[in-house]
């Protein structure tokens, strides 16, 4: 009965901590397919785009940031203008 009471509880905080990891990949991955995007922008706005601000965009862990910096850009006239740079 304890055996199959603590058998229980370990199966449901490893499938706890799957769906947590599963989440959290699913975050990490969107994040980084909107820093890919927002970088191809900056690309087809500015033509090139310095290490310098490829690496401040992959810095950026916040989807409201980059969704700004995305509606920004061009309206924007440098990379200055978007706070990079």
């Amino acid at each position: 009965m304890l055996e199959e009471t603590l058998t229980e509880w370990v199966n449901g905080a490893v499938e706890r901590g799957r769906k947590e990891g599963r989440q959290e990949g699913r975050q990490t991955g969107h994040l980084e397919g909107m820093q890919q995007f927002l970088l191809g922008m900056l690309e087809q706005r500015f033509k090139t785009v310095p290490a310098q601000v490829r690496r401040q965009v992959k810095a950026i862990s916040s989807a409201r940031k980059l969704k700004e910096l995305g509606k920004r850009v061009f309206a924007a006239s440098s990379l200055e203008d978007l706070g990079l740079g």
